[in-house]
């Protein structure tokens, strides 16, 4: 799925997006839930992109997460192992805390739970690796710093349910997009490595505090984000025509990227890939370039009661091709990058109460999330194109080749699962020893693991060549996560009945995989 950032998404246009967006929130606030323009915009007589798409403009009811004062939960059922579910120590100590104590660790808390660090760079990039530089030489009350104090209260209020935190975290968000705002129009400012991430943190507060009732405003920050890398006179060496982002997931474009800064660095020719990978490596990021158009054309071909025979059958090649392609690049993975089986088991034995079932008995390891994320981009990805070759076939009707489609997609189904663990847990090992010895507490893991599932397990989940029961598995997955480790949006993909336009998920797993754009050096 493809970003539309053609000129008319400048900087200037993110600009009076952020303004739409007070516009719209103060509106609400008064009761004006009707209004759907921005009296600013109208006034400068400017065509005000606003904040919405498909939806009407609701102010946000704040949706917690479940919990109780103990913050953890024991679940127990005859035949089964009983599990405690348990979250970390930092964020379980907020418990005895008030709102101004908790903001005061709040820095420390955002970097535990957003920030993988990578222990080798030239394996993987982390996620938001070299953030927590970033802000120590930005300083807290710097827009980067509140944008990370805003995510962490969020965070932190959707895991223990106080709403105080929330309605704290809200406060800044207004106040920030304010003074963003205005660093937008300070050329120097707002083609800085602390402008690209605030713009990507603007983005994660609305996919985590996401509700049925407010499905969130993150596609404008998609925007902002392409913006400030797309600038001409941007230090970001990115070509001007702009196709950083497609498919929900970001794609660099044939120019290197390249920042430098006081205490942070990103250099690469690719963003799915080993930070050092050579040419012998297949690149996922140039793979997935290749998709976007075939995905779009899919779609319109079959939006026809009677697609043309023709198109079908150079739309199955071109599909077959890819999919040529796809099955090389496991192959072409080395060391660090291959996930290692860390225990197998009765797949029964994932019917845990409490827990997301698997569907495999299988557990896999991975260097970190980085690489873990990576290769769940390549499955989904893979199983969407094996997902247009079967629909190709069936029109075609060349049905002899079902079975082995759906037996494809299932592997790669079933490896997406198994490293579900990997994700939600701070410490896997605490699961196996729960399959093998009942009995186990299991501490949630960082927060930045449920985001990178959530766009794997939805493609899980809508794939009509998997049964309906391990769908549901996914789907029941993407309900834990937003339960117990805060992620709104997960709660709304979690449902069977979502109805939310492709493009919308798409944008807000571009701002996930935008937080691999910055390392430390």
């Amino acid at each position: 799925m493809s970003i539309d950032t053609r000129a008319s998404y400048r900087k200037s246009d993110y600009r009076w997006l952020i303004m739409g967006r007070l516009g719209l929130a103060r509106h609400a606030s008064e009761g004006a839930k009707s209004a759907m323009v921005d009296v600013r915009c109208a006034k400068a007589k400017h065509l005000c992109l606003g904040y919405k798409d498909d939806w009407d403009v609701i102010f946000r009811p704040l949706q917690l997460a479940e919990s109780d004062s103990s913050h953890s939960e024991t679940v127990e059922r005859r035949g089964h192992p009983t599990v405690e579910i348990i979250q970390s120590p930092s964020i379980s100590s907020f418990a005895t805390l008030n709102d101004a104590e908790i903001e005061e660790k709040i820095l420390d808390t955002f970097v535990e739970e957003f920030c993988a660090i990578s222990s080798n760079p030239k394996i993987s990039r982390g996620f938001l690796d070299g953030f927590e530089s970033l802000v120590n030489h930005a300083g807290k009350a710097t827009d980067i710093g509140q944008a990370a104090t805003m995510v962490g209260l969020a965070g932190v209020a959707n895991r223990i349910g106080r709403l105080s935190l929330h309605k704290r975290a809200e406060l800044i968000y207004g106040r920030l997009l304010r003074s963003f705002q205005t660093s937008l129009t300070d050329k120097e400012r707002s083609s800085s490595v602390e402008s690209l991430m605030t713009a990507v943190l603007l983005g994660i507060y609305e996919v985590i505090t996401s509700s049925k009732y407010h499905p969130g405003y993150h596609t404008a920050h998609v925007r902002g984000v392409s913006a400030i890398l797309s600038q001409e006179d941007s230090p970001f060496d990115l070509d001007a025509g702009i196709q950083l982002f497609q498919l929900g997931d970001p794609q660099l474009l044939k120019k290197s990227f390249h920042v430098i800064h006081a205490s942070a660095a990103v250099i690469t020719t690719g963003v799915l890939c080993s930070p050092l990978s050579h040419d012998a490596i297949q690149n996922l990021d140039a793979m997935l370039i290749k998709f976007s158009p075939i995905f779009h054309y899919t779609n319109t071909l079959f939006s026809s009661s009677f697609p043309a025979f023709l198109c079908v059958e150079t739309l199955l090649e071109e599909a077959m091709s890819l999919d040529e392609e796809f099955k090389r690049w496991p192959e072409a993975q080395e060391g660090g990058w291959l996930p290692q089986t860390a225990g197998t088991f009765s797949e029964q034995q994932t019917a845990i109460p409490g827990l997301p079932r698997l569907g495999i008995g299988r557990l896999d390891s991975y260097f970190d999330l980085f690489v873990a994320a990576v290769w769940n981009t390549y499955r989904k990805s893979h199983m969407m194109i094996l997902n247009i070759i079967f629909r190709c076939r069936k029109h075609l009707g060349k049905e002899d080749a079902e079975t082995e489609l759906r037996e494809r997609v299932k592997r790669l189904a079933e490896d997406i699962m198994a490293s579900l663990p990997y994700h939600i847990f701070r410490d896997q090992n605490n699961y196996l020893e729960l399959i093998e010895k009942g009995s186990r507490k299991l501490e949630i893991g960082q927060t930045a693991g449920g985001l990178l599932m959530m766009h794997p397990l939805y493609v899980v989940a809508g794939m009509s060549a998997l049964s309906e029961s391990f769908r549901t598995y996914a789907r029941d997955s993407l309900a834990w996560i937003g339960r117990h480790m805060g992620v709104g949006q997960a709660t709304i993909l979690a449902d069977p009945f979502c109805d939310l336009p492709f493009k919308y998920i798409a944008e807000g797993h571009i701002l996930i995989w935008a937080g691999m754009l910055i390392r430390k050096t």
